[in-house]
């Protein structure tokens, strides 16, 4: 799946004022055609979006102990898309600098790049509660979320503004509703199937009995609605720890110079088995240094 990610003002992205990147290499009209996945797309009033930035960097200055403030204008710097999947890649190796021993087969042979996944074992290690020197990079969602260009220790998980808890409320009150509904529907229709069982001829009725049960577990799969969302939240990093850490991975990676996102810059040869992985660290490199620069947040959008 594709991450666009950005280096832009937060209040613009969450007022939609940003073209995908999709948008900028086919235009306008033909992205238009093109069906978004993932999270919606912001569309905030522009003073709610300011007044969420406030609440943002308040709630990072009270939770890190640090005044945690950046600007918040000017245009966007980055707007690249890139695979989520790469994106763990580079977590799996940072996993497997800090727990060698989990980064072995069997026969004690270092594990191929195709095993840099969020599966990777040492990855997995770190996911379940382990220490790691790496956790801007780590503790930080596939698809939302932001590295703003303040230095704090720990990445911060922030729950929903007040603006965003008064609409999750509502959202919750009309799923609750629909899912309901939903119960109720299914309790009928299983009652008139009864019915109609009931109303056939009985003649070979175990066979019958044991169809009938199938096609109720059947529509029950079927019609089984998830229960209503417990609530959005984002992870917030800094980009400045971001760097730091892709910094002392830098060599691990094998990336030996600075990416700069021209389109005949190479890093690695087609044949090099870790070339994916080499331009996924220097992707994040290259949006951590835009984001230090130009003193504006990374921005997840997928």
């Amino acid at each position: 799946m594709g991450l666009d990610v950005f280096v832009m003002p937060i209040s613009a992205y969450l007022a939609g004022r940003f073209e995908s990147p999709l948008a900028q290499v086919l235009g306008s009209a033909a992205a238009a055609n093109v069906i978004r996945v993932g999270n919606p797309k912001p569309d905030a009033a522009p003073d709610l979006a300011a007044e969420h930035l406030a609440w943002m960097q308040a709630e990072l200055t009270r939770l890190t102990g640090r005044t945690v403030a950046w600007r918040d204008a000017g245009e966007t710097v980055f707007s690249r898309q890139y695979h989520y999947g790469s994106v763990q890649a580079v977590r799996a190796l940072a996993a497997s600098v800090e727990y060698p021993n989990l980064s072995v087969d069997a026969a004690g042979k270092p594990l191929p790049v195709e095993r840099f996944d969020r599966e990777h074992p040492a990855l997995v290690h770190v996911y379940r509660g382990a220490a790691t020197k790496f956790p801007h990079l780590i503790w930080h969602a596939d698809n939302q979320g932001y590295y703003v260009p303040c230095d704090f220790p720990e990445p911060v998980k922030l729950g929903l503004s007040p603006l965003e808890r008064a609409a999750q409320e509502k959202q919750d009150a009309e799923d609750r509703a629909f899912y309901e509904q939903e119960a109720a529907k299914r309790k009928s229709l299983r009652w008139k199937l009864e019915r109609l069982f009931h109303r056939i001829d009985l003649l070979f009725r175990p066979a019958k009995e044991r169809e009938f049960h199938r096609l109720l577990m059947a529509m029950e799969d079927v019609l089984e609605s998830p229960s209503p969302a417990d609530g959005r939240w984002d992870w917030v990093g800094s980009s400045i720890a971001l760097l730091r850490e892709l910094e002392v991975l830098r060599s691990h990676a094998g990336v030996e110079r600075d990416w700069n996102g021209l389109p005949d810059e190479t890093l690695a040869e087609e044949s090099d088995p870790f070339r994916g992985l080499k331009y996924a660290w220097a992707f994040l490199h290259k949006a951590g240094r835009e984001s230090v620069a130009n003193g504006l947040p990374i921005v997840f959008d997928g």
